[in-house]
């Protein structure tokens, strides 16, 4: 891990704050996953998107960072909750290959139709 500066205060890592702008994308169906993570990987040259990452750390990871922030994170939090990990979904598991956020809700994680890399 490497440090980094920040400018003020601010709850979570700076991370966790790109990640809940792609998770807002889904909440307010702006896009759906695969769509945040295609253009996530397009734009930056990254391996994975954001919610592939998500995914990675688990969402319950991510619901419980989220439950006690602001009324924006604690929205995420109950979006992720009630969307993914009250159905089963809630990967945390870096030797997947596929994310919870991006699969169906009969699939055990949410993984995209798109692999990472394929553009």
């Amino acid at each position: 891990m490497l440090p980094i500066e920040l400018k003020k205060e601010h709850p979570g890592y700076v991370l966790n704050s790109l990640l809940d702008a792609a998770v807002g994308l889904l909440a307010d169906g702006v896009a759906a996953p695969e769509t945040v993570d295609r253009t996530w990987r397009i734009a930056t040259g990254a391996p994975m998107g954001p919610l592939q990452i998500l995914d990675m750390v688990g969402l319950n990871t991510a619901y419980n960072i989220d439950a006690p922030g602001n009324e924006e994170q604690r929205r995420f939090a109950r979006f992720l909750k009630d969307n993914y990990i009250d159905k089963g979904n809630s990967a945390s598991a870096p030797a997947k290959d596929s994310t919870a956020i991006s699969q169906p809700a009969t699939q055990i994680t949410l993984s995209l139709a798109c692999p990472p890399n394929e553009y």
